[in-house]
Formats: structure tokens, sequence, C-alpha cells
């Protein structure tokens, strides 16, 4: 939940709910690009994956929206694992710099997913209340089947956005006022 007595003065949020299959990791990874492209200051991260060895898990990286550095999130827990673990120490990392980038007062924070670490109390949950505390609109993925928890979060503070660029550019353009769209700055 949101941790906000005033919550009329809350900066935009909003999520791309994406069911499965969708390449929402690139789509986010490119809205990242156009937004700073435009002119935004963009913190944030998005998630990549890469391709592991047999019988290991993938390889999850998130990529810094601001300097390009890539920190590891899972944990490869060997051959025969039965699963994949997100890592703590991986997602603290982040965190931790996410939160000294919201000291640089960024036009926007976007934010590779809200998944279970986060509808669990953990994550980047904390980055994301911090973000609005500070007035930082925020964007972020979420899974479908995550969206129950989503909307729990934001108890109807956030907006739900289809999977595509438009929408999210549509989104950005709302709050900026730009009745035109995102403009190249």
């Amino acid at each position: 939940m949101i941790e906000q007595a005033e919550t009329a003065d809350l900066p935009p949020l909003a999520a791309v709910i994406y069911p499965p299959g969708c390449a929402v990791d690139a789509l986010m990874a490119a809205l990242v690009a156009e937004f700073a492209a435009a002119g935004l200051r963009v913190a944030g991260v998005v998630q990549e994956a890469h391709a592991a060895a047999a019988g290991h898990c993938d390889a999850l990286l998130l990529r810094d929206a601001s300097d390009g550095s890539a920190t590891g999130i899972s944990e490869d827990r060997g051959t025969g694992a039965s699963g994949c673990r997100l890592d703590p120490r991986g997602l603290a990392e982040v965190a931790a710099r996410l939160e000294a980038a919201l000291a640089t007062r960024p036009d926007l924070l976007v934010l590779n997913r809200f998944g279970k670490a986060e509808a669990e109390g953990g994550g980047l949950r904390d980055v994301v209340s911090a973000a609005l505390l500070r007035g930082i609109p925020v964007l972020t993925a979420v899974r479908e089947v995550n969206a129950p928890d989503w909307h729990a979060f934001h108890q109807g503070m956030a907006v739900d956005l289809p999977p595509t660029r438009q929408a999210a550019l549509a989104w950005v353009a709302g709050w900026r006022g730009d009745a035109h769209g995102l403009h190249a700055a």
C-alpha cells in the first residue's frame, strides 16, 4: 500500500500490464531510450535476460537507465536446481542506487517490474513510494498474474496501460501537458 496522507498530490503512476509471451523488456528499454531522446531525465532500470548453460537459470540483469551499468539480480543455484531465485543482494544494491538517483530529481522513474518481490513488500517497492513522495512520476511493468497485487498496492491511484509504445507515450504526454505527444527537446 502506498503510504501517503494526501493522495491528491501524488504524481502520475502507471503500469504496463502485460500477458505471457509479451516482449515487455524490449518495450521498456525502447521507451527509456525514447523518453531520454525527448529530453526527459530518466532514472530507473530495465531488465535483460541472458541465456545460461543448460540446466541453469537465465541470468537476469537490471540495466541502469542513467549510466548503462548492469547489476545481476538472479542467483545461480547450479545444475539441477528446481527453479530460479532473485538475489536479494542485487536487488538491495539496485534499490540503493535508485534511491540516490531520486535525489537528483529526475523527470521520470522507470522500473522493470512490480512483481512477486514487490507484492510481498520487498524488491523495489520502497523506491516506488519514495519517488511518488518526492513528486516523481513512475512507470513500471506488471505481469497480468500480478495485477491484483499491483492494484492492492496503489489502491486506485495508478493507470493500467496496455503493452504498447503508444499507450506509454500518451501517458507521459498527458502528465507533461503535451497535447501533441512526446516531442524531442
